[in-house]
């Protein structure tokens, strides 16, 4: 059967210190299940009148969450991130066209990020822009890995200075790799002065605007022209579900093509997506969070994240042989080998970290296969200035860097600090 075939599929469990989503509640598994019971496509009224019905709660819900006023806010459902920041991008680029501001190949459509930005704002950027390339992604350069609103500044005028219209700079709200949110409200000050609009890739952290430094973090967020946002990251939904918060319904574009004649008269919500059919499980999964935990649960799981990063920073702070990069913000947190144990390990170059950390994280893990021990996930940070003292060598584009994001509700402090002990062993026994 094909239960035998994943029955050593990694389970989330409270040790799985990498996880990049959360574990899908009850309430969210329930409401999704009705959805896959009902089997409705929401692309038509008629065959959804029930969720479709729901679907505005749902979307209020967001709304809220993100700071903006759900009476005024307007949005839709996608399969996940990837959707969503392109719904945002073609909704940008039709009111840019009706207001008679059109790009060509000597004078692109414009987004700027950083090079911490989601990949897929430069999958979509090309998508968007096809072949003669009308719409590109720029970069600007970060200060202690946020977006640098002085070099967005700069950029923003190098940009009116050519002649190429400027789509939205891109604020990122819990950034994938580190978890660290961007200046939001000293970018929207700067991006106001030229006319352009922010959009905030909330996809991973805006939910952690519920949380006890959601507050000061997120600053500015609601004054966001639109905002994604990934439930089935940390809003505890299972997959697929991803959704985009215009702050104003009237930016929102909708009417992807002429349904009429297939779908019939009347409101539809595959008129407000890009996708056609689409199951209700998103936005009954949604709707079933929101309501069992609401607000104010949340917010408390979310708090409880924050102890325990707190408590992994000031134990690899307090390491012999680890180092973090940053203070943690939400609940991500990226750290590395010491620069002086790279030297005694004989490491040299970016390959030979990567693979120190891959053999140590494999083997504290012991497998990766089942339930399994300890797993610390592993990614690659772009080389900024403020990485200096981290490189193994002046020329490194990318460090290789452990990642953990604790997602678990039952994580302990003793089961981190059993495992940064288990890491520490093993380099131990590597220096001997």
């Amino acid at each position: 059967s094909v239960g035998n075939d994943v029955k050593e599929a990694r389970l989330f469990n409270q040790t799985y210190l990498g996880h990049m989503l959360t574990e899908a509640s009850i309430p969210g598994m329930l409401g999704y299940l009705l959805g896959v019971r009902t089997g409705s496509n929401t692309v038509a009224r008629e065959v959804s009148i029930m969720e479709s019905n729901l679907e505005p709660e749902a979307i209020r819900g967001l709304a809220e969450l993100i700071g903006y006023d759900p009476e005024k806010a307007e949005g839709t459902f996608t399969s996940g991130g990837s959707m969503a920041i392109q719904t945002a991008l073609v909704a940008r680029r039709t009111q840019m066209m009706k207001q008679g501001i059109v790009a060509s190949r000597e004078h692109p459509y414009v987004v700027i990020g950083t090079p911490y930005t989601h990949y897929s704002w430069d999958k979509m950027a090309q998508i968007i822009g096809g072949p003669s390339k009308e719409v590109v992604k720029r970069e600007v350069a970060t200060n202690f890995f946020k977006m640098d609103p002085e070099s967005l500044d700069r950029q923003l005028g190098i940009e009116k200075k050519r002649g190429n219209p400027v789509m939205a700079v891109v604020a990122i709200g819990g950034e994938t790799e580190t978890g660290l949110v961007d200046p939001i409200s000293e970018l929207i000050d700067v991006a106001e002065g030229y006319n352009v609009p922010v959009i905030v890739d909330g996809a991973y952290g805006s939910p952690y605007r519920l949380s006890r430094n959601g507050r000061h973090l997120f600053r500015g967020s609601e004054r966001a022209w639109a905002t994604i946002i990934d439930p089935h990251k940390c809003l505890h939904t299972p997959y697929s579900n991803g959704a985009v918060i215009f702050a104003d319904k009237e930016d929102a574009f909708y009417g992807f093509g002429d349904r009429d004649s297939y779908l019939g008269s009347g409101n539809h919500l595959g008129r407000k997506r890009i996708e056609g059919s689409m199951g209700a499980g998103a936005i009954l999964s949604t709707v079933a969070v929101l309501r069992a935990l609401g607000f104010d649960g949340l917010s408390t799981i979310y708090d409880l994240s924050l102890d325990r990063i707190e408590y992994l920073y000031q134990r690899i702070s307090d390491s012999d042989f680890l180092t973090p990069l940053y203070h943690p913000e939400i609940n991500v947190l990226c750290f590395t080998l010491k620069h002086e144990v790279m030297g005694e390990m004989g490491i040299t170059s970016n390959e030979e970290l990567q693979n120190t950390i891959d053999e140590l994280r494999n083997e504290l893990d012991n497998g990766v296969k089942g339930k399994g021990g300890y797993f610390f996930s592993s990614t690659g940070l772009p080389c900024s200035d403020e990485m200096t003292h981290f490189r193994t060598n002046p020329g490194m584009g990318v460090l290789p860097v452990f990642r953990s994001v604790l997602m678990h509700p039952r994580t302990t402090n003793i089961i981190l600090n059993d495992a940064v002990s288990g890491l520490e062993e093993l380099i131990r026994l590597g220096l001997h």
